[in-house]
């Protein structure tokens, strides 16, 4: 029979508005969060591929031990584990941070709707707004978690938001149907995860809608917890949510400092790593003999082109202001820009002889002269 399907107590309801010092903390400290200038384009960049949002038996929801992290980031090959456990006594005194063999972890939680990255402290406010200041003030990163039930998008200095969350398409999974895959899940578990996955087009209208307004860093939420059993046996292991699906980062290296300057300018790209190795996509517009890569700016000029190339083959889609204006078929995909606007690639890719979501690059914002 299914035993757990998802984390007991879970699902944070919607609260009320913040109280009075959440908010004033909130204003003075949110302009120190707003992306930084884009990096020039000539700085030798590194791909790095982890995972963000992952819990430990220092959550109320998640008995696994900080070994099995490690053994499951070494087995899949991760260069980096952003930890967000929530709330309790030894989540960020004991948390994992540094380099532990090949990872390197930063700590942070899951509080209010955010997931708190490189946290020092526990946020003392309580409510979305008053814990975003509290995050902040910190000088911690904030992205917004399980979008899908978030409503205060306007709040100044967020970094981010997942555009897909492991869990979130979980809860949504109807448990007869997944009850009734039970069988051949338990005979084949690489197909656990692509069983309840579910494009993301709720959340990716979101995303391209705020990034008209500011930039704001799409990434994938894995929200490992280790606890889903079907028929006394463990369905998300960490191993299986850790190579289902990816954030890369393009950094300088692999340092706590570098993970969170590549967070903040949107050097970041999502990737269903289950479906293809994704690593080495690159995505870029070139203009006025300049470059500018994912989470950039670059003034429209005449000749103005979008490149992007991936490992392998796959369907090509350019999406601007949200819309599809270009589609492609190969390892690359190349198109001429004549307007400004937020440009970003998705790329399909087929897998036991069905098409899959595959990677989702963060956009480039292409401006016109007057910087609009």
């Amino acid at each position: 029979m299914l035993r757990s399907l998802a984390s007991p107590g879970r699902w944070i309801g919607r609260v009320g508005a913040a109280a009075l010092g959440g908010v004033l903390a909130l204003a003075l400290v949110a302009w120190a969060a707003e992306p930084q200038a884009p990096a020039p384009a000539a700085e030798e960049l590194h791909d790095y591929q982890g995972v963000i949002h992952c819990h430990s038996l220092w959550s109320h929801d998640s008995k696994g031990t900080q070994e099995e992290i490690i053994a499951a980031a070494e087995k899949t090959e991760l260069d980096f584990i952003l930890m967000t456990d929530h709330p309790s006594e030894h989540s960020l005194t004991k948390a994992l941070r540094g380099r532990h063999g090949r990872t390197w972890f930063l700590a942070g939680a899951e509080v209010d709707h955010w997931l708190g990255i490189d946290m020092r402290r526990r946020t003392r406010g309580r409510g979305v707004a008053a814990a975003l200041g509290d995050l902040l003030e910190q000088d911690a990163l904030a992205f917004v978690a399980h979008p899908e039930e978030f409503t205060d998008w306007d709040l100044p200095g967020y970094t981010g938001m997942e555009i897909y969350n492991i869990h979130a398409d979980l809860k949504a999974e109807d448990v007869f149907r997944l009850a009734s895959r039970a069988p051949r899940i338990l005979f084949d578990p690489t197909m656990a995860l692509p069983s309840i996955l579910k494009a993301p087009t709720r959340n990716l209208k979101k995303w391209d809608e705020l990034n008209q307004r500011r930039r704001v860093v799409g990434i994938a939420g894995n929200d490992s917890h280790q606890n889903v059993e079907i028929l006394g046996r463990k369905i998300d292991k960490y191993e299986v949510s850790f190579g289902f699906v990816n954030t890369h980062l393009l950094a300088s290296e692999l340092s706590g400092e570098a993970i969170r300057d590549a967070l903040v300018r949107g050097r970041v790209y999502v990737a269903f790593e289950a479906f293809g190795k994704a690593r080495g996509f690159t995505c870029v517009v070139e203009s006025g003999g300049e470059t500018a890569r994912m989470g950039e700016e670059i003034t429209l000029a005449p000749g103005a082109r979008l490149a992007a190339r991936a490992p392998q083959a796959g369907s090509w889609r350019l999406v601007k202001d949200g819309q599809i204006i270009g589609q492609g078929e190969g390892n690359g995909f190349t198109a001429p820009l004549d307007a400004p606007g937020v440009y970003r690639v998705e790329v399909r890719t087929t897998w036991r002889k069905k098409v899959w979501p595959w990677i989702y690059g963060n956009p480039i914002f292409v401006r016109g002269s007057g910087g609009r």
